[in-house]
């Protein structure tokens, strides 16, 4: 027969009864548990989507959509450039096949001051804290006596492309956050994708088109005949002007 010294009886026993406290929020919905004892422990288990269901979502970035966009600025900043150095210049165009904006240069006398100007609008790119700097984010070639190339580099893509999910990251977080749900994980899935995960919520729907919605910046003039206070008191305002509370 066996025969267990008191103290080691004692031990287990306390283990026992220990876990079962720990355990015990876990048997009981959170309302419950705000009710309980204060000595008691509150803390409970998040449970995954295997366990209690909940949003599996996976996004895609659209590169093809970045490209156009990127090259729509490019584009802008090339026209700004030239006029700017009064440089003549004709067939300014894009391609997203090529990643690449092109114009060409009315007097060839003026490719070198244009070659000069347009390549200050290729940044440069940094890599990791070991690597350093990795390349610039255009490459700017000529293309004969009278056109010059301007071209999204692999460096460039990658870079942007970070920036990009990194930021819809933080705006799906912002948006997740808002429902008050527990332990949601947001993470780059690969290339360009974002997997979104979270627990325990029951409308789906919801999150998807939450997380849908589209983000708009606008930039508006200050009326600066106008008072602000007098308006909002009044509540009259003048045609053509916006009251906006921030």
């Amino acid at each position: 027969m066996l025969h267990f010294q008191r103290w080691k009886l004692i031990l287990v026993f306390g283990i026992v009864v220990a876990g079962i406290l720990f355990a015990l929020p876990n048997m009981f919905p959170a309302a419950t548990m705000a009710r309980m004892p204060a000595w008691l422990p509150h803390k409970q288990v998040n449970l995954g989507l295997d366990l209690q269901g909940g949003a599996h979502l996976l996004y895609q970035l659209d590169e093809k959509e970045m490209v156009d966009d990127w090259l729509n600025t490019v584009r802008g900043d090339v026209r700004e450039t030239l006029r700017r150095t009064h440089i003549g210049y004709t067939d300014l165009s894009q391609d997203v096949a090529t990643r690449s904006v092109s114009v060409k240069i009315r007097d060839a006398a003026e490719m070198d001051k244009a070659d000069t100007e347009l390549k200050k609008l290729a940044q440069p790119v940094g890599g990791s804290v070991f690597a350093g700097f990795s390349g610039y984010d255009i490459d700017v070639a000529r293309q004969g006596d009278d056109a010059v190339t301007l071209t999204l580099t692999d460096v460039g893509m990658t870079h942007r492309l970070g920036s990009a999910i990194q930021a819809s990251i933080e705006t799906i977080r912002r948006r997740v956050d808002a429902f008050g749900t527990t332990e949601p994980s947001i993470q780059r899935e690969g290339r360009n994708r974002i997997l979104v995960q979270v627990p325990g919520i029951q409308d789906v729907e919801r999150l998807k088109t939450l997380i849908g919605k589209t983000g708009k910046l606008e930039f508006k003039l200050v009326d600066p005949s106008a008072n602000a206070v007098q308006i909002a008191a009044s509540k009259q305002v003048p045609p053509g002007d916006e009251l906006v509370y921030g």
